[in-house]
């Protein structure tokens, strides 16, 4: 992965270093606050090699990157100038830090604190299609295949229709509908990215039931794809699945061989102490 050219795309998709009050980064994403969020190009960042998501939440531009986060946030401080704010950006920084703290109150009392582990011993991913299971490292994908984007499994699918593997909320969704990432109720991120270069079909052959933002339960249908039409345009349709925010978690377990549609699929262990920020800016 390239991350200084991922980095200096973001900064051109996102209005230039002088749209940004603020940087910080986490376990999985970017955080940016900005200026005028409305002159950011949202939907050519998402199409981004490198990126897997784009959200916009509590005052807060967030980039989801992976595993590989930190190298990205390097880039961006070594080509831009963010621990230096004019007078402006300060002040307008400290609306963004009530909001910030706000956001944390909703989270931490109102939703329950991710700190305690005791709560959160283990949690059940639900296999979103039927097929064969497939090591990540053995699928034709490069990116996915070097763990950058976390731990999953690939599925070589034997039906076109990809449910819900959680109880969650679409928090991303691709124009060309091969890819779509969910947020489970328990803070799991979740991408599933079906066939090896399909984003080249521009939706050709795939129909998404649901729209960014929706509100799913494990089982409900996603997307519906022409599997024989795909595969006649020389597609692989192995289906990949990965926990963006795998480091958060003790451990990962692909519990089956073989998957079947809203049967146990992954095990996420022990969920870790919540990652602290970087809140030097």
């Amino acid at each position: 992965m390239d991350y200084n050219k991922i980095a200096k795309k973001i900064l051109g998709c996102i209005g230039g270093e002088s749209n940004v009050i603020s940087l910080m980064y986490c376990v999985t994403r970017l955080r940016f606050n900005l200026l005028n969020e409305d002159i950011a190009d949202t939907e050519e960042l998402r199409n981004t090699r490198g990126v897997i998501c784009v959200l916009s939440s509590y005052g807060q531009y967030q980039v989801v990157i992976g595993s590989n986060v930190y190298n990205v946030y390097a880039e961006l401080n070594r080509i831009g100038n963010f621990n230096n704010s004019d007078i402006d950006k300060k002040d307008i920084n400290i609306f963004y830090r009530i909001i910030k703290a706000i956001a944390h109150f909703f989270t931490t009392v109102l939703f329950g604190s991710r700190r305690n582990t005791s709560e959160n011993i283990s949690d059940m991913l639900y296999a979103p299609i039927k097929g064969r299971i497939i090591n990540l490292s053995d699928t034709g994908d490069t990116l996915f295949a070097s763990g950058d984007f976390g731990e999953g499994a690939a599925i070589i699918p034997e039906t076109n229709l990809l449910v819900s593997p959680v109880d969650g909320r679409i928090v991303s969704i691709t124009n060309g509908m091969h890819t779509v990432a969910v947020m489970s109720d328990n803070g799991t991120e979740i991408l599933m990215h079906i066939g090896i270069d399909t984003v080249n079909l521009n939706g050709k052959h795939f129909n998404s039931y649901v729209e960014e933002g929706d509100f799913v339960r494990m089982g409900e249908p996603l997307i519906e794809f022409d599997a024989e039409l795909i595969a006649e345009e020389g597609y692989d349709l192995t289906t990949i699945v990965v926990i963006t925010n795998s480091a958060e978690y003790e451990k990962i377990d692909v519990i089956s061989k073989f998957a079947i549609e809203q049967r146990p699929f992954i095990r996420l262990i022990n969920k870790r102490e919540e990652y602290a920020e970087n809140t030097e800016n």
